[in-house]
């Protein structure tokens, strides 16, 4: 099987790349070192693919032109080969990227034949998985992922990023991994998030029905109309009384007449609430 041979092979990461800016990686030859690493790979050459993927990873940081979405699509599938040899489990998300950039390329059985673990890794991953990450507008230049002029990447998935200048020189290109940083680069910040003003307090009216506080008044009134005749009729008993010492009828007299008068009008009063608290009721 491919995975075993592939995995138990020692490999060491090639050393930084040390460009020329004079002599730029020419799209032509990193487009014929990839389409030999994955005749490589097909071949079961482990020596040949593990070199090749190794010279692919220095050139990437030298290219000197745009790489095109379906040379991106390539070096994904290359990527993904590697790290599937590898067991690294990110070999998924090289292999989306790749279908991503080219989705109608079909991997041919002698890379993955039917049924194999590495035709499942392949398209385990939906390309739509993820969100898209904004990134700040650079100023004199554009920037490219994946062979397309854009201004956000894929969370879920590596890019190829590179930064072209009005002039029309690549800056940098890097492959970015899914939660990697792309280069710093002179850029327009990014509008800070608008945030939703808080909600308008909410003002709850209780309507209260006057029909308690009539009630209230109703017996209230009631009730004094109660005690003021109350003590009226007992003025009155004790005015009639014959051993009432004549210096206090004129007292008890003008008691009486008062407390009639209150009385009389706090049980208008409680007839007129008691009325309304009928019709209110």
């Amino acid at each position: 099987m491919v995975v075993e041979w592939l995995a138990l092979a020692a490999w060491a990461e090639p050393e930084a790349p040390t460009c020329d800016p004079a002599a730029p990686i020419t799209l032509e030859v990193l487009q014929a070192d990839l389409t030999s690493a994955e005749q490589a790979f097909a071949d079961l050459d482990i020596d040949g693919f593990l070199a090749l993927s190794d010279r692919v990873r220095t050139e990437v940081p030298c290219m000197g032109e745009v790489v095109p979405p379906k040379v991106a699509a390539s070096l994904h599938r290359v990527e993904g080969l590697r790290r599937f040899g590898e067991r690294d489990i990110d070999d998924v998300r090289s292999f989306t990227a790749a279908r991503a950039s080219d989705p109608d390329h079909v991997l041919p059985p002698e890379i993955a034949p039917p049924g194999s673990q590495l035709l499942a890794d392949y398209g385990a991953m939906d390309i739509d998985a993820g969100e898209p990450v904004p990134l700040a507008e650079p100023i004199d230049a554009v920037l490219w992922i994946d062979g397309v002029s854009a201004l956000e990447r894929n969370s879920a998935r590596p890019a190829l990023a590179q930064l072209v200048g009005s002039d029309g020189v690549v800056r940098w290109t890097t492959y970015a991994e899914r939660d990697a940083d792309l280069p710093a680069y002179e850029a327009i910040p990014l509008p800070e998030p608008v945030l939703p003003p808080p909600p308008e307090p909410i003002t709850v009216v209780v309507h209260r029905s006057p029909r308690v506080p009539l009630a209230v008044a109703t017996g209230a009134t009631a009730l004094a109309a109660g005690i003021t005749y109350g003590i009226g009729a007992a003025s009155k008993a004790t005015w009639n009384d014959p051993e009432t010492p004549d210096g206090q009828l004129a007292g008890l007299k003008a008691r009486t007449n008062t407390m009639a008068v209150a009385s009389t009008a706090s049980g208008v009063a409680a007839l007129g609430l008691g009325a309304v608290l009928v019709i209110t009721w």
